[in-house]
């Protein structure tokens, strides 16, 4: 008789929510296709996933009229809202972080934007491992210190398009 043994839960193979503002990690909305490109390639190759994550990317609508074509067909809830903070507010907006934390047991967020410093709070007092993700730019000190572990994404200088410049 074999006996087999579940593979531990650690703070990287606990099923994930992903909360990716792609615009903040590459750049601003003025980047190029390519650098969107390259920063969701370092997402993908970096950031520890499960089959079961569930990965949700937000953006203003301009960014999304280039991003939406770089993400996988499948797989990623594409979530766009305008305005002043709207890439974040579009990934924030119906979040009910009591019913995320009983199917999740980890909170990923990518983007170095203080705004998800009440919900990183939060996650952990529900007791998520909450772990945050920068890209280009320095993110904010009350964030990193919400958060229970950090990386961050390998990336080249931002390629700005020159329509933008």
């Amino acid at each position: 008789m074999t006996t087999t043994h579940p593979v531990p839960t650690t703070r990287f193979n606990g099923r994930a929510l992903h909360l990716i503002d792609l615009e903040n990690l590459a750049g601003g909305p003025a980047v190029d296709v390519d650098e969107i490109a390259r920063t969701w390639a370092a997402y993908r190759g970096g950031v520890p996933q499960t089959e079961s994550d569930h990965v949700m990317v937000g953006s203003c609508s301009l960014f999304a009229r280039k991003a939406w074509w770089v993400l996988p067909a499948t797989g990623v809830q594409r979530r766009v809202r305008d305005g002043a903070d709207g890439g974040e507010l579009s990934l924030l907006d119906d979040l009910d972080l009591e019913q995320t934390a009983r199917r999740f047991q980890r909170l990923v967020i990518a983007s170095g934007d203080g705004m998800f410093t009440e919900t990183a709070l939060r996650a952990r007092a529900l007791g998520m491992h909450v772990h945050h993700v920068t890209g280009h730019g320095r993110p904010a000190r009350r964030l990193l210190a919400a958060v229970t572990t950090r990386s961050r994404l390998r990336l080249s200088t931002p390629a700005v398009s020159p329509v933008a410049a």
